[in-house]
């Protein structure tokens, strides 16, 4: 998937990356990048924390589906 947000990019490509490499693969949902994301949203500029946000809940949707099928 490509995120518009470089930031969630380049923990979207980190996380799949290390998704291989886990022995239990619900691990990766609870990443503490993932979590980083999260606490992000309430310092960003208002106007900014929608599309962030929706951002981050698609790479979460992402790696969800990805525990689902291994």
């Amino acid at each position: 998937m490509s995120y518009q947000n470089t930031r969630i990019a380049e923990v979207a490509a980190q996380l799949q990356a290390r998704f291989a490499e886990l022995e239990n693969k619900q691990d990766i949902l609870r990443a503490t990048e993932l979590r980083a994301l999260y606490a992000e949203i309430p310092t960003l500029a208002p106007e900014e924390r929608g599309a962030f946000g929706k951002e981050i809940n698609l790479l979460k949707q992402e790696l969800e589906q990805l525990v689902a099928i291994n």
